[in-house]
């Protein structure tokens, strides 16, 4: 699956990508519902990411900006993510993004771990509910160097 139509297909603002997907999610049908049982979707290699929404999500309040930085231009080697649940009212992604963005700390590892929930249509306009930087990041956070652009950074949330 192609990354670019499926961001035109969700109408994220501001969201766009290349490369591609591929995976197995089981659907089960069951009292005119439709599950999704522990789906499975993989990056068939590295591609790029850009979400540069105008008007950013208000769960990107506090380390926001350096999140929104480092989504601006991120340069993916891995995308993972686990699916389950009723497509129409109680959809679950587990997200798990590897990369790096090269405007932001020289271009050092990024991992994000996402969690986004609700009704199908939802989570793809939801934004983040949910990031942990992951700690090959955290080294190049805690440098004593003024980060690029006037960017702020904060530790992640616990």
């Amino acid at each position: 699956l192609e990354l670019a139509p499926l961001c035109t297909q969700a109408h994220v603002e501001g969201l766009s990508a290349s490369g591609s997907i591929s995976g197995v999610l089981p659907l089960r049908i069951a009292n005119g519902r439709v599950w999704v049982d522990s789906g499975k979707l993989a990056s068939d290699g590295p591609g790029l990411l850009r979400y540069n929404p105008a008007s950013p999500p208000a769960a990107l309040a506090g380390a926001g900006e350096t999140v929104l930085k480092a989504l601006s231009n991120f340069e993916f080697e891995s995308i993972t993510a686990t699916v389950s649940g009723d497509i129409l009212n109680d959809l679950r992604i587990a997200l798990t993004m590897s990369g790096k963005n090269p405007d932001l700390r020289a271009g050092a590892p990024i991992s994000f771990n996402l969690n986004l929930s609700g009704p199908l249509g939802n989570v793809a306009r939801q934004g983040i509910t949910g990031y942990r930087l992951g700690p090959e990041v955290i080294p190049g956070l805690e440098r004593n160097t003024a980060p690029p652009n006037g960017v702020t950074d904060s530790p992640p949330p616990q």
